[in-house]
């Protein structure tokens, strides 16, 4: 694991290189200041006059004053150097992993317990780092200065002290290893209450109207429960069990090292002020044990969170092969070619979502897909946004294969609006959730796109305007009104692609007809793709494509659809009988 984390952390290697250096002088300072009370029992065996005391005492007050300031530096250069940059860093890497994530890879991961993992991650990551810097390299440094002066006056003793630290860390392992698989399963609990604590919150609307409060609190209040019966076995292992063996082999060495001393004492190889000077050194060794018994209860207690943050941060990313682009000036054709998808690694005709789907989006004209829900209309721009990897076929964009176009170069040239229902919208302002699509648009342009988009009036009426917060994911806002922020997002990108997803889904008549003809200025010289159910909205389209369970069944115009008489027709039928009852 410690191999892990430093490789994390390499940007802050140099740093941690400096640390060992100052604490080796400020454990070195501590060595000195543990002889303190031997000089003095010396000095008054000698008899020496008052100004030597004096001079003693300054020396004393002036070895103080420059070992704080030593001390307050190490402690700055931990917080300064260390603890925000890394917390800064790792937040940032986190976060910078997940965006290069294909969307594949954001569908099968929870994204509650994945922000989760990454908050406690961090903060258990930064945990481990305060304690090394302030706990373990202080401690080895003050362990291997504390036994050179023990080799020098009883090196019997250094033996038997080192042989004590082997026994006790074997100890305190053996224990660590053993609370491991309850750790895991804490951790397990706790992602899942985390989890269930964000989606209580973010379903605040549901759990209102169907009175689910109680409910909530309830699978909360047995997650803790199973977190803090599985926390009270790992403890009572610790105390009762490899506490106690850790206590008697210190007090039983304790007992032997002092008989050892008695004995040189005796026998007149050791003086007073030593035994004086050994016993402090021996109690700091022997408290610096306890201190690695902590420093690894912490570490591996941390360790698990710490893992599942590294194992995110080791998850193989997508390697787009595409470094091709073109400049585009002239309105642009999209062909699929036979082209086969699944949402996975492989393709069968079983798991498939389309199969063998050839299509021309013809440059500069309106092209529609139309279907029964589950045909596959979706998975179309998927794949042309490279959001997933077809397995078979080719999509071309200006005539290049999308597994040449660069990614971020591709999705330049699209603008897409989806349903209602999926349009994202943070909470800021309705400035900000506008601008997003072209974050260095001038107001004017932010305001021309909403006008066309149909909210314009909406967001003048608001006591705010443009600078309304409308909530968590637009929840200030109508189906309708977020529908026509993707608009306006659309409208604002000015993209040569154009993709509406249900574009009206969620507007009435009367906008719908205003939006549309606002949406035809925007058609011009653009290559467009409309998804529709609602298929007054695409009774112009100069092709519609009617898709079945991922196969292209039909195509033609409005007018020849009709005629056709085939699944087209039919939609058309229902519709119109659906809105004479309404």
């Amino acid at each position: 694991m410690f191999r892990k984390i430093w490789k994390l952390l390499a940007p802050f290697q140099r740093d941690f290189y400096i640390l060992i250096l100052m604490s080796l002088a400020i454990e070195a300072g501590g060595i000195l200041t543990s002889y303190t009370v031997s000089l003095v029992v010396r000095l008054f065996a000698l008899d020496i006059q008052f100004l030597i005391w004096f001079l003693v005492v300054v020396a004393q007050l002036s070895w103080n004053e420059g070992y704080m300031r030593l001390d307050n530096q190490y402690d700055w250069r931990v917080i300064a150097k260390l603890w925000h940059p890394i917390y800064k860093f790792l937040k940032l890497d986190a976060v910078a992993k997940f965006l290069r994530m294909p969307l594949i890879w954001h569908q099968r991961h929870n994204s509650g317990t994945m922000i989760g993992q990454v908050s406690d991650g961090v903060g258990k990551t930064l945990d481990i780092v305060s304690m090394i810097a302030w706990e373990f390299m202080p401690t080895v440094v003050q362990t291997c200065l504390s036994l050179i002066p023990m080799l020098y006056y009883s090196p019997l003793v250094a033996v038997l002290s080192v042989l004590t630290f082997a026994l006790f860390a074997w100890i305190t392992i053996v224990g660590e290893k053993a609370k491991r698989e309850l750790r895991k399963k804490r951790q397990d609990i706790s992602e899942r209450e985390w989890n269930h604590s964000i989606s209580s919150v973010q379903a605040i609307e549901t759990v209102l109207t169907f009175g689910l409060q109680g409910y909530m609190l309830q699978i909360l209040e047995q997650d803790h429960d199973l977190i803090i019966a599985l926390a009270r076995e790992e403890h009572h292992k610790g105390v009762f069990i490899y506490n106690r063996w850790r206590i008697r082999l210190l007090t039983t060495m304790r007992l032997i090292i002092y008989g050892l001393w008695v004995v040189q004492w005796y026998h007149g190889t050791i003086d007073v002020p030593s035994i004086i000077f050994l016993s402090v050194l021996m109690e700091r060794l022997f408290s610096s044990f306890w201190r690695f018994a902590r420093l690894a209860d912490r570490v591996y207690g941390n360790s698990e969170a710490v893992m599942r943050l590294i194992g995110l941060m080791e998850e193989p990313e997508f390697a787009d092969p595409g470094h091709k682009w073109v400049a585009i000036t002239e309105p642009v054709t999209i062909e699929f070619e036979d082209v086969c998808l699944a949402y996975g690694d492989e393709y069968s005709p079983q798991k498939g979502a389309i199969h063998g789907l050839s299509l021309s989006f013809e440059a500069g004209k309106v092209s529609a897909m139309v279907g029964p829900s589950g045909a596959g209309k979706s998975t179309v721009i998927a794949a042309l946004m490279k959001l997933f990897e077809i397995q078979h076929g080719s999509v071309k964009v200006a005539g290049m294969d999308i597994k040449d176009w660069d990614s971020r170069k591709l999705l330049e040239l699209i603008a897409h609006v989806p349903p209602g229902d999926k349009v994202y919208l943070w909470d800021e302002t309705i400035d900000y959730n506008i601008r997003i699509a072209r974050p260095q648009a001038t107001d004017e342009e932010v305001v021309a796109a909403a006008k066309h988009a149909g909210i314009h009036e909406f967001v003048v009426s608001q006591e705010k305007a443009y600078q309304t917060i409308i909530g968590e994911r637009g929840v200030r806002l109508s189906s309708g009104q977020k529908q026509r922020v993707g608009i306006a997002r659309a409208f604002l990108r000015d993209s040569q692609i154009i993709i509406l997803d249900e574009p009206t889904s969620a507007i009435d008549a009367q906008t719908e007809h205003l939006i549309m003809n606002s949406l035809k200025e925007m058609f011009a010289g653009k290559t467009v793709i409309v998804i529709a159910h609602r298929l007054s909205t695409i009774r112009d389209a100069d092709t519609i494509f009617v898709l079945e369970k991922g196969h292209k069944i039909e195509q033609g115009t409005h007018k020849e659809l009709v005629a056709f008489g085939g699944l087209y027709a039919n939609l058309v039928r229902l519709q119109v009988e659906s809105e004479r009852l309404d």
